[in-house]
């Protein structure tokens, strides 16, 4: 059923504060109830990037580190465009770090094919975990946060 499921690639998104006043930058996709009723999504993957504060107190990664995010992203993407065996469902930014949240059908897969795209960025620092998640716990509490902060992207 879920390899039949359609991913719509909206987006909503925006920059604000934290509940510290820390810069923060969030994206997530809206429209996740076919995957989230499917029940075949348990398990959630975060994939942190640690980046170095540019210095300017908005935590916030370099122009050349941002590059390297992008590409990052768009390369996972096409990993998993095929078969969505795992999705994207958010992106948040702050205090030094980059978290792309996955939800997926099988962590184990989901994170080999992951770490085939991480070896292409040896300069940065990476990591992969995984939790289970199957009430989307993480996702719908992200939403809560912030989606009065949000815009289409």
């Amino acid at each position: 059923m879920a390899d039949k499921l359609k991913l719509d690639n909206s987006w909503l998104g925006g920059d604000g504060m934290d509940k510290t006043g820390t810069t923060v930058m969030v994206r997530y996709r809206p429209n996740l109830q076919g995957f989230i009723d499917s029940s075949k999504y348990q398990t959630r993957i975060d994939l942190d990037w640690l980046y170095d504060d540019t210095g300017d107190g908005a935590y916030m990664p370099s122009s050349g580190e941002q590059t390297g995010m992008e590409e990052l992203e768009e390369a996972l993407g096409f990993t998993f465009a095929d078969d969505n065996q795992s999705i994207l469902v958010f992106v948040y930014t702050s205090q030094g770090t980059r978290r792309w949240v996955w939800y997926t059908q099988d962590s184990h897969e989901a994170e080999q094919r992951m770490q085939e795209v991480i070896n292409t960025f040896t300069d940065f620092d990476i990591s992969i975990t995984h939790k289970e998640d199957p009430e989307w716990k993480e996702y719908f509490g992200l939403i809560e946060r912030y989606e009065d902060n949000s815009t289409v992207q």
